[in-house]
């Protein structure tokens, strides 16, 4: 480890895009300024590159993907490229949710909280770790979703450790 890449004991960091401080996550400045900047899209790639970098940040806009639909359109193979008032609305109002500084807020650990998520292999995580019975094909199940998504271990972790008031599911919550 290089004593010049390290940085101890800050109150802000840059991380992976992200702006990381006092307990918030923030995007990068110098992307949203790249998003705010873009010009239309004439094709396309322009379009996808577009997209590209807005999905990167999409956890920071509620309603992204209903935002997005008229431009996601477009990428259709049987879509024939027709850049109209409609998409040029979404466009901007795409890049203007991005330019709206969203702050995402990290959960308090000390405090219970409530961990909503709507799939199956979160149910059969959250199955395992309350003792019921498992099979293999259950267990098989959670170890490809520990693999696939580190939101997963993350919530193993938490309900692992009490951590969780309730659970929620697309089938209720579990307490």
């Amino acid at each position: 480890m290089r004593s010049n890449k390290c940085s101890f004991a800050q109150k802000q960091i840059d991380f992976l895009g992200h702006v990381i401080e006092e307990g918030r996550i923030k995007m990068d400045q110098q992307k949203i300024q790249a998003i705010t900047e873009w010009p239309p899209p004439k094709d396309i790639h322009a379009l996808r590159s577009f997209l590209g970098l807005c999905n990167f940040y999409r956890r920071f806009v509620k309603s992204y993907s209903l935002i997005a639909v008229p431009l996601t359109e477009l990428l259709k193979k049987a879509t024939p490229w027709d850049w109209g008032p409609k998409r040029a609305k979404a466009f901007d109002a795409l890049k203007m949710a991005m330019s709206s500084s969203p702050v995402l807020a990290l959960p308090d650990l000390a405090k219970p909280f409530e961990v909503r998520r709507a799939d199956l292999a979160s149910m059969c995580v959250l199955a395992a770790l309350k003792g019921s019975e498992v099979t293999t094909t259950v267990k098989d199940q959670i170890q490809d979703l520990l693999i696939k998504d580190p939101a997963a271990q993350y919530l193993v972790d938490l309900v692992g450790q009490g951590k969780t008031r309730q659970v929620y599911t697309e089938d209720g919550f579990l307490k």
